[in-house]
């Protein structure tokens, strides 16, 4: 297996050549592994607000496409041609998006070429945990909203796991080498930068709550007044 280079920018990642293709067959080794986020995600989906019209998606970065048939599915059948976008910085993981269903289009999470309200929906999946120092963070949120038109789902690590626990408090003789990359974030403290990136949380989905780290929100954009 192709390991993730976490010596490099996560920009930079995943990058090679043929590393797409690796990731798609190997990243995720497991049934279960494969299908935890695709199904945190399509839950959050199915709690979406009364009032919410989702016609366009925007998966940033979607990487190999994991999230692509959950968010179809979720969304309307006779739509399913138009109704999913991926961005990713790396033409690796475009390149390996199984299919020709839906737009890609290769982009920076933190400067998306798109207008501001582009679509109705717009996922982030395993990005924000890469991103330790808050302004890198805030800057990706605020990008997020930017171009959503009413809602954002998007994961993170939680501080208040028991794995974000254990990871704070071994010693050192059992860190792992190089510098930690991956950062767990108190719900708080992303509630709060959410608010400022113009979004008001409004849902959250745990794979085993207070267990694993990674967890989902859902964020709805305010609107002027």
């Amino acid at each position: 297996m192709c390991p993730e280079r976490s010596d490099l920018p996560v920009s930079d990642r995943w990058r090679r050549d043929g590393d797409g293709d690796r990731y798609a067959r190997e990243r995720f080794g497991s049934a279960r592994a494969r299908s935890r986020d695709p199904r945190l995600v399509a839950r959050l989906l199915r709690s979406l607000p009364g009032d919410a019209q989702v016609r366009s998606v925007l998966d940033v970065p979607c990487g190999a496409g994991r999230l692509r048939d959950s968010i179809i599915e979720a969304g309307a059948p006779d739509t399913a041609d138009r109704l999913w976008f991926g961005a990713d910085v790396s033409e690796e993981m475009l390149g390996a998006i199984p299919g020709r269903g839906g737009d890609r289009v290769r982009a920076d999470a933190a400067a998306l070429p798109f207008p501001d309200d582009s679509f109705d929906l717009v996922v982030c999946c395993r990005l924000l945990h890469h991103l330790p120092e808050p302004s890198a963070r805030q800057a990706v949120l605020r990008e997020l909203v930017r171009v959503s038109r009413d809602l954002v789902v998007a994961s993170y690590w939680d501080a208040a796991s028991y794995q974000a626990w254990r990871r704070r408090t071994r010693g050192p003789l059992r860190r792992r080498r190089g510098p930690e990359t991956r950062h767990a974030v108190p719900w708080t403290e992303l509630a709060a930068e959410l608010e400022a990136a113009g979004a008001a949380p409004v849902g959250r989905a745990h794979s085993l709550r207070f267990v694993s780290q990674q967890a989902f929100f859902m964020a709805r954009k305010r609107r002027a007044t």
